[in-house]
């Protein structure tokens, strides 16, 4: 069986309080290859790994789930998108990446969809 080997990193946004935001994905963030920055105001993280989704719960030493987008929209300043992108292979045979796009409102990864099959004709 071979190994997801991934890469991940996110824009530059702004925070409404980059302390607290440095502070609420500390959890995610810790015992990875992943770490945060911040560059004129506006916060940013990334490295050689996946998104966290999952962090590792100090008191238990267990890994639990961690609400990645929760987190950063509750931080989101107004009128910023956070944009998370990672990619990764497997073997050099097997290539895949996804972005997910946040705003202060609404999270969510738009998809195209197949419009035969939905009967739309604009592009949704």
């Amino acid at each position: 069986m071979a190994n997801y080997i991934a890469i991940c990193r996110t824009n530059l946004f702004r925070a409404q309080d980059v302390d607290a935001f440095r502070e609420a994905i500390a959890p995610a963030l810790r015992g990875t290859d992943l770490g945060m920055w911040v560059e004129g105001g506006k916060v940013g993280f990334g490295g050689y790994g996946s998104l966290p989704f999952a962090a590792v719960d100090l008191e238990t030493g267990e890994v639990v789930d961690f609400d990645l987008i929760a987190t950063i929209q509750q931080h989101l300043a107004a009128g910023e998108k956070a944009v998370l992108v990672e990619i990764g292979y497997e073997k050099l045979r097997y290539v895949g990446g996804f972005q997910i796009t946040i705003t202060p409102m609404a999270a969510g990864v738009r998809r195209r969809q197949d419009r035969s099959s939905q009967g739309c004709p604009c592009d949704c």
